[in-house]
Formats: C-alpha cells, sequence, structure tokens
C-alpha cells in the first residue's frame, strides 16, 4: 500500500493568476484562455467533469473555454459562478432613505454582502463595498423579486426601481469581468438620477470578508462530507461524470501507521486491497451492464440517448464504491472563512484525514497574497504521530 496521497494547493488569491494543479490536467490550447475570472470558473467546472486536456490515450477531454463557459450557462451549473468573488465601491449614497433601502437589498440575498464606509463626515459622503459571487449577479433580479415580495412592496416601487438599476450596474461591470458568462444589454429605466452617476468600481479587498482564496484539495469522500458542512463555494468531481472505475482510494491516516507499525500483520494490508479490488470491480461490471441495458431500453430519439444511460449508470454503481475513494475539489472561502476552518480542522483533535489536508493547506495559506492574516498560526507535530497539528487549534 502507497502512502496517502493527500494536499492542497493554492489556485487563486484575488490575483491575476489561476494556479492549474498538475493532478486535474494540462489545458489545450483553446482551454483556459479567458479572463481570470473565467479561468477560474472554468477550472471549478473542468475539475467537476475531469475535462481538461487529454486522457492516458492523448484523446481531448473537454470542450473549448467557450463551449464549456456557455454550456455553463445553457445548463446553469451555477455553483460554479460562486468561486469568483469581487468587491465593488458604490460611492456618494446621498442620504438616509436610499441607505436604508440598499441595505433592505442585500438582507437574505444569497453571496453578496454590504458594508458602509463613511467619507468626509463634513460633507456627508457616504460608500458601500459590496462584495459580491457571480451567481449572485447572474441572479440578481430572481433574488430581487423574491426579496420585494417579502417586503410586501410592488415591482413598480422606487425601492424596486433603485434594486433594479443596482443591477444593471452590476451586470455591467461583471460583463467586463466575465464577459463569457456576463451578457450586458442596458435595458434603460425610470432609474435614480445620483445611482446613474454614482461612482462605480471594483476595489481592492480590505476586509477579511472581503478576501477569498480558492484551494484545490484532494482526500476521499468521507473528508469532502466533512468539509462540506462548511458551506462555502465548494466544487467537487463528479461520481455521475466520471469514471471511477480504476480510480484510487484514499486510506484514513490511521490505517497506514498501523500498517507501518505491523508490518508483521500482511493479512491486514491484504484485506484492505482485496477490499477495494472486489467494490472496484463490482462498481464497473454493474457500469458495463447497466448502461448497455437502459441504453437499449430508451428510445432512439431521447436526447443524448448513450449519455443519459451512462450517467444514470455511474450513478447507480457509485453507491458500491467505498467511502474512501479519492475525490478532488476547489473551495472557496473568505479569509475569515479559512482560519475558522484551519482553527477546527487541523486541530490536534480533529479527524486525522482532515487534518492532514487541512495541515497542507494551511502552507497555502500563508503562500497566498493574504498571508499576514496566517502569519500567526503555526503547525507541530500532531500527538498521535499522524501528521501536523495547529498549535492552539480547536474550539474557543
Amino acid at each position: 500500500m502507497k502512502a496517502a496521497l493527500v494536499r492542497a494547493e493554492l489556485v487563486w488569491d484575488g490575483g491575476f493568476d489561476v494556479a492549474i494543479p498538475a493532478k486535474i490536467g494540462t489545458p489545450c490550447a483553446d482551454q483556459m484562455v479567458g479572463t481570470t475570472g473565467e479561468k477560474l470558473i472554468e477550472l471549478m467546472t473542468r475539475l467537476c467533469y475531469d475535462s481538461l486536456g487529454v486522457d492516458e490515450n492523448m484523446e481531448r477531454k473537454g470542450r473549448s473555454t467557450s463551449a464549456t463557459l456557455g454550456n455553463v450557462m445553457e445548463v446553469y451549473h451555477g455553483s460554479v459562478l460562486e468561486h469568483y468573488v469581487r468587491t465593488v465601491e458604490l460611492g456618494r449614497v446621498p442620504g438616509a432613505t436610499e441607505r436604508e433601502h440598499l441595505m433592505m437589498c442585500f438582507a437574505g440575498r444569497p453571496g453578496a454582502s454590504v458594508r458602509m464606509k463613511l467619507g468626509n463626515t463634513m460633507l456627508n459622503e457616504v460608500s458601500y463595498r459590496i462584495t459580491i459571487n457571480t451567481r449572485a449577479v447572474v441572479e440578481w433580479d430572481q433574488w430581487s423579486a423574491v426579496l420585494l415580495a417579502e417586503h410586501g412592496l410592488p415591482a413598480h416601487s422606487g425601492i424596486a426601481r433603485l434594486w433594479a438599476c443596482l443591477g444593471e450596474r452590476l451586470r455591467e461591470k461583471w460583463s467586463r469581468a466575465v464577459p463569457l458568462i456576463v451578457k450586458y444589454e442596458e435595458k434603460g429605466g425610470e432609474w435614480p438620477v445620483w445611482l446613474i452617476t454614482a461612482p462605480f468600481e471594483f476595489v481592492e479587498p480590505e476586509t477579511d470578508s472581503e478576501k477569498h482564496i480558492t484551494l484545490y484539495l484532494v482526500g476521499s469522500r468521507g473528508f469532502s462530507h466533512e468539509m462540506v458542512r462548511h458551506r462555502f463555494a465548494m466544487s467537487q468531481r463528479s461520481t455521475r461524470y466520471c469514471e471511477e472505475g480504476a480510480s484510487p482510494w484514499q486510506w484514513h491516516p490511521l490505517i497506514h501507521q498501523f500498517i507501518a507499525e505491523h508490518p508483521h500483520i500482511p493479512v491486514f494490508e491484504a484485506l484492505l486491497n482485496q477490499t477495494q479490488e472486489v467494490a472496484q470491480t463490482t462498481y464497473t461490471a454493474i457500469c458495463n451492464e447497466l448502461q448497455e441495458w437502459l441504453a437499449k431500453k430508451l428510445p432512439e430519439d431521447t436526447p443524448y440517448r448513450k449519455k443519459h444511460a451512462r450517467k444514470q449508470a455511474r450513478g447507480a454503481a457509485r453507491g458500491f464504491q467505498g467511502n474512501a475513494l479519492e475525490t478532488q475539489m476547489g473551495f472557496t472561502a473568505p479569509v475569515w472563512g479559512w482560519r475558522h476552518i484551519a482553527n477546527m480542522r487541523a486541530a490536534d483533535a480533529a479527524d486525522a484525514e482532515i487534518r492532514v489536508v487541512i495541515s497542507d493547506a494551511v502552507p497555502c495559506l500563508k503562500a497566498s497574497r493574504y498571508g499576514d492574516r496566517f502569519a500567526d498560526m503555526n503547525l507541530v507535530l500532531a500527538s498521535d504521530g499522524m501528521g501536523w497539528a495547529l498549535e492552539g487549534g480547536g474550539h474557543k
């Protein structure tokens, strides 16, 4: 049994570069060629579907950048849009009423937050810093309608017009940052004059809520079930779209430690390998049988009949794969979120596997352009001997 391969890599920290982990693949000439935001969204999409570059037979995997992002919007794979987060500053908000209506706009809106920033108090200068992900921009009108209804406000009210105008301005900004994702056509309307003319620009993040970092993480499916509880932006390898018959398993660090210290019990390791082999053989057999059967059963005019049969078969067969099946994910969180995750999951008392992965993540966070916010995080040997742990980590 080989040593467990668990790791973390820095993908994006709000700058211009998006790093492509080697395990995901090397892009073809027409892949990963968009803007920074488009590259991040595209990479998260390709991670889910194992669709970057070429396979072991040198056959192309996946479509071009434009086709991939076009498909994201056509089928609306909205979760991958959540990784690209930016902050814009809206300046010169004039009065108390407008400020109250702006705050109402963001209360309960998923993927968006707002922070008031005081300027020259003598001139009553107030600006608002809006931190929002791409999905929230795309879904702006949808959620505005929901929130207006909850407030009992009609669609033609002054507040509704203000919110609609703000959505227009956000779409215009994002159409420059991610033009293959957000298409902008000026609609016009009875917009508030002050909001049309107010300064509205992308700005550098200032607070831990505005600063976002995306990491690439590798572990078991059990590890991913732990990470999803943190409820930040997460994209994970799909067991419906990806062939998992020969995919590696990630044995828990405790198993590796036991085997290393008990080489005289070879039957233990043999049993583990046998379990994995039986699971993979069963998975492959079920996939083949069900896919062939369902493809014949479906009417010939069924759209994407073979593809549909393949996905359904894999969905049925994945139940026979172990919880140790390796998975890959992209995980985006604000700096305060990563500090919380590291403090809890890299703590000495945390489960050893998630502790190993998040301990690997700490140096990545320190290497980001927000590394100063993690300078106080020091790793020490875990008390159980399985990797590293965060010094002083744990529930406070």
